[in-house]
């Protein structure tokens, strides 16, 4: 005889959440290369957050003002939007796979 299962606290009706089923949609070969880009990428992202809080104090001792603060933390975005539509065109091109390991590269060597 087979032993009944656990009770469980999750319905068994219940969908797995959008991340879970999109991990699970992954080919197993391509996870560690997926876990890799996802943890450079939170600390890229992480490093960026910290600097932000002591952004202004470091831009005053600099001589920068209010609008020069404004400017740097606008930079990245402002960048982003003119540099989008080439960057596709280019990722159209020669793969998205070489410029998503370029550009992290590129990000590292930036920190």
């Amino acid at each position: 005889e087979s032993a009944a299962a656990p009770p469980s606290d999750v319905p068994s009706d219940a969908k797995p959440s959008p991340l879970a089923a999109a991990w699970e949609s992954l080919p197993v070969p391509h996870r560690a290369g997926m876990a890799t880009v996802t943890a450079a990428s939170a600390a890229l992202n992480f490093g960026f957050g910290a600097i932000v809080p002591v952004l202004p104090q470091y831009a005053l001792g600099l001589g920068l003002g209010s609008s020069g603060v404004g400017l740097v933390l606008a930079a990245p975005a402002f960048a982003r939007v003119l540099l989008n539509a080439p960057a596709g065109r280019v990722a159209d091109a020669a793969g998205r796979r070489p410029l998503m390991i370029v550009g992290e590269a590129g990000a590292a060597c930036g920190v």
